[in-house]
């Protein structure tokens, strides 16, 4: 599916990589021609040797135009010729690195290397693609290289004396003029960086990105070891490219307004010193890799404002979100050699992931960022005693944040955990609001107050991640093995299990609703502690309906044996009951204050699953009055998945899924056979062939024909229920509509055809 679809780590830069210069370096004459583009950016041009275009414009695929320069003498009018008198475009002055950039100055803008290339929907161009294909060699998923570049290569460096391909092609691929190569003798590093700081003014004017050494907070990865043409493919791509300010400001605004809060990895105390050249107590403020600053962009991108999005090139959020995803995928594909924590950073924000083909990218890149932080010691941050007090507050932070999204992550796409208690001793230091007392009063998008109130959220959080560790093993088994496979000892064991997890969840909301009382928005409350509040109270109510179905789920296959399993039913109703109640407040609440378009991802899931609820209850109206009273609670969350969906591309997907579960409950004449064919012998078929389930809750299915919201639906036709919620289930697991042979036998067409339409149109 389109993305266009309306509904639907080293401390140090990395630069003393550089060879040292060779002392003799031989004199060259200047060219005696040179096209505008290389007259403007001061670089050597073969336009004389070659025709047009030269190489460097047919590297940067840039127009090549060569004009005459006027005469040094009058010409008599007879033989006077057409000249340009056009003055050469001025280079863009530039901050420099050692002191800040003022948000308010309109800064330079640096054509990309493929600005003239036609951008796919996914933010790939075309013309790279055709050069490319996977690495044989690349350990990591979705790995590139570029090839049939050589002959191009051996042109553009033939005869020229060259340092390091590497970093002159990340800064510029270009040389410098004579000054700067005879400062170069005795400072080389300055030389790269002059190098990369170097803007052509025309270019500047046409782009609103820059290269990352216009950044001094900015530290670019070791790409040393790379070919040149991986390197081009990188820069091509606009890898090396970040937004200019003012735009940059604003989305790093948006990433510490709304996914820092409660995804504190990154020290915002240091970033802001070191983003705006600062130094406080705490010391000097650390770089930021560039691949994870690119992993920062991409992951607050959708909370950016539309017209800024447009300034930077982007047609609309979907747009950002592939193009700048692509971006950071490839500087990780291309192995650049940074930090462990850096990696494990990046890749934690990657797991938010767009929709490709690859459904579960985002647990991939969850597993990279446990990975490479368990690589870096992360999770022995308590025990370590050779780290000092920052270092370990960094790989706490780090880790927890490792354990927070590896709760919301597979509550919502239904997996397996990464870190379990076998992994983990939960107990040990947690995450606490006292962690982040050094980013108080130091933050740029919020008060002290404010700060203070998100960090004890973050604490609640972290205390809610523990709890669910134990109830998501229940619900998505590390071992894989279904439930319906399970015998009764077994199951028995496995509902004591469920009531310890509502137990255990019922505590954790009793405390948290102590510190952060529901609705949210009662009060002198900041907005942003309303929306991230209410954000994890949608988790909290999530995990409760989930447990739910689960028990819903054992009841059904150990209802035989059971005398209490009407009763029981009837608890887990009013319990689905409340959190729907409870969640549809709170997706009101976000859409009345405005703040719905700052919902993370996470919130599909559980938006979802309500939005086909409330279709059941307009479908299944009785009057016309409750008819209209449904369809304005319906309207709440189709204006939240509204929302959602002109940000998230996965929301295509579920969209559909929605579409055609709706229409295989109600009026389908593909089932007429099936259900004609079955319904004669419907109980015989369930009793014997499905024994796991109970042969009276068939016939209690079939006592009734009252049905007049989905609650009745899960007493009345509970297998119809629970085919709903698993269809649901496996459609967010597996990223597609399930197939017949995905559901267990009882809850598949052949078994369910006699109960089915569940409405009429």
């Amino acid at each position: 599916m389109g993305s266009e679809r309306p509904h639907d780590s080293m401390s140090s830069l990395r630069l003393g990589v550089m060879r040292d210069i060779e002392s003799t370096l031989p004199t060259r004459k200047r060219a005696s021609k040179a096209c505008l583009a290389c007259r403007a950016r001061k670089v050597r041009c073969d336009v004389a040797l070659h025709s047009t275009p030269c190489t460097n414009c047919r590297i940067s695929r840039g127009e090549c135009i060569v004009r005459g320069r006027p005469a040094k003498y009058r010409t008599s009018k007879g033989n006077k010729q057409n000249t340009s008198t056009n003055t050469p475009l001025g280079q863009l002055q530039v901050p420099s690195p050692s002191s800040p950039r003022n948000p308010s100055e309109p800064a330079g803008l640096e054509l990309q290397q493929n600005g003239s290339t036609p951008i796919t929907d996914d933010g790939l161009d075309h013309s790279t693609l055709c050069q490319r294909r996977p690495s044989v060699t690349g350990r990591h998923l979705g790995q590139y290289r570029t090839y049939g570049s050589e002959t191009l290569h051996d042109n553009l460096w033939n005869g020229l004396q060259r340092t390091n391909a590497a970093e002159s092609l990340i800064d510029t691929g270009s040389e410098a003029d004579t000054s700067r190569e005879n400062a170069s003798h005795t400072d080389p590093h300055a030389e790269i960086q002059a190098d990369a700081s170097r803007i052509s003014g025309s270019q500047s004017r046409l782009n609103a990105n820059l290269s990352y050494s216009e950044y001094h907070f900015i530290e670019v990865d070791d790409f040393s070891e790379l070919p040149a043409e991986d390197i081009r493919f990188l820069r091509a791509q606009g890898c090396l490219e970040v937004p200019a300010m003012p735009a940059l400001d604003r989305f790093v605004q948006q990433y510490f307004l709304h996914v820092h809060p409660l995804l504190p990895m990154i020290d915002e105390a240091n970033f802001w010193d070191v983003f705006n050249n600062n130094c406080h107590d705490h010391g000097q403020p650390s770089k930021i890799s560039i691949f994870t600053f690119q992993a920062m962009l991409f992951s607050c991108c959708c909370f950016v404002p539309l017209d800024t999005l447009h300034e930077v090139g982007f047609r609309n959020v979907r747009h950002a979100r592939a193009t700048l995803y692509r971006r950071a995928k490839a500087l990780f594909d291309f192995d650049g050699k940074r930090d462990l924590i850096s990696t494990s950073q990046g890749a934690i924000l990657l797991s938010y992931a767009p929709d490709n083909h690859n459904r579960r990218i985002n647990t991939f890149w969850l597993g990279v960022a446990i990975q490479f932080a368990k690589d870096a010691n992360a999770h022995q941050y308590y025990l370590d005693q050779t780290i000092t007090d920052k270092q370990r507050n960094v790989k706490k932070r780090l880790w927890w944040c490792c354990i927070i999204r590896d709760r919301i992550l597979p509550l919502g796409v239904r997996r397996p955990l990464f870190i379990t208690n076998a992994h983990f001793d939960f107990s040990n230091s947690p995450l606490t609001a006292n962690d982040l007392d050094e980013e108080i009063g130091y933050s740029n998008v919020y008060d002290s107050g404010t700060k203070r109130s998100l960090a004890e959220l973050l604490e609640i959080l972290c205390n809610l991640a523990v709890s669910l560790t134990d109830i998501i093993m229940i619900l998505y088994p590390i071992d894989g093995n279904p439930t319906t496979s399970l015998d009764e000892l077994r199951l028995s064991r496995l509902r004591v299990h469920i009531e310890r997890g509502k137990a255990d969840l019922s505590q954790w909301f009793d405390n948290a609703s102590v510190h952060f009382p529901t609705p949210a928005g009662l009060g002198d409350t900041h907005e942003s502690v309303i929306l991230h509040t209410n954000v994890v109270y949608v988790y909290y109510h999530s995990a409760r309906m989930a447990l739910c179905h689960h028990e819903i789920l054992l009841l059904e296959m150990d209802s035989k044996s059971d005398t209490s399993y009407p009763k029981q039913l009837h608890r887990s109703k009013r319990e689905l009951q409340e959190a729907q109640s409870s969640l549809t407040d709170i997706m009101k609440e976000l859409l009345q204050l405005k703040l719905a378009r700052y919902l993370p991802i996470a919130v599909v899931p559980v938006a979802s699953l309500l939005l086909v609820l409330h279709i059941l209850d307009v479908k299944l109206s009785s009057t016309r009055s409750q008819h209209s009273m449904r369809q304005r609670r319906l309207q709440v969350f189709v204006e939240v998945m509204n929302v959602l969906q002109s940000m998230y591309d996965s929301t295509d997907r579920v969209s559909d899924a929605i579409e055609q579960l709706i229409a295989y409950l109600g009026p389908n004449d593909s089932l007429q056979n099936a259900r004609a064919s079955t319904f004669a012998d419907t109980q015989e078929t369930q009793c014997s062939s499905s024994a796991i389930f109970s042969s009276n809750s068939t016939s209690s299915e079939a006592a009734s024909t009252t049905i007049n919201d989905w609650s009745d639906v899960l007493l009345r036709r509970r297998s119809c229920y629970l085919r709903i919620m698993m269809t649901l289930d496996i459609t967010f697991s597996k990223g597609e509509f399930p197939k017949e042979t995905d559901f267990p036998e009882p809850l598949q067409t052949s078994h369910l055809a006699a109960y089915l339409p569940l409405y009429r149109e």
